[in-house]
């Protein structure tokens, strides 16, 4: 029961937390050009867009290319930005849509 719970939730907290860093990282790399980092993301992704290209039974293949062109978009609108609401904000990120985060930045004063 519980004895053997704990391990097992452990291992999955930490896994789960080295896949976002592992996630963190090729979206860093797709940001900065890296063809090899975008073409993980795309393939990752792949199987939802094609999903999404799919219009009354039929797959559209022009709405799966804007899907993809949008989601390029995407990955370059995301940013990984220090957490301000963490006590421990120096090792603490969060993925945030890039127009909540321009929202969040004060001008001028």
């Amino acid at each position: 029961g519980a004895a053997v719970t704990a391990p097992v939730t452990k291992f999955a907290k930490q896994w789960r937390k080295n896949k976002m860093g592992m996630f963190k990282n090729t979206l860093l790399l797709a940001q900065q050009g890296n063809e090899k980092a975008m073409e993980k993301l795309l393939n990752r992704y792949d199987p939802l867009l094609k999903k999404c290209s799919i219009i009354q039974g039929h797959f559209d293949e022009d709405l799966y290319q804007s899907l993809i062109l949008e989601f390029v978009r995407a990955v370059s609108a995301f940013k990984i930005w220090l957490s301000q609401f963490s006590a421990a904000a120096t090792s603490s990120f969060r993925l945030i849509p890039y127009r909540y985060y321009l929202s969040t930045v004060h001008t001028g004063s």
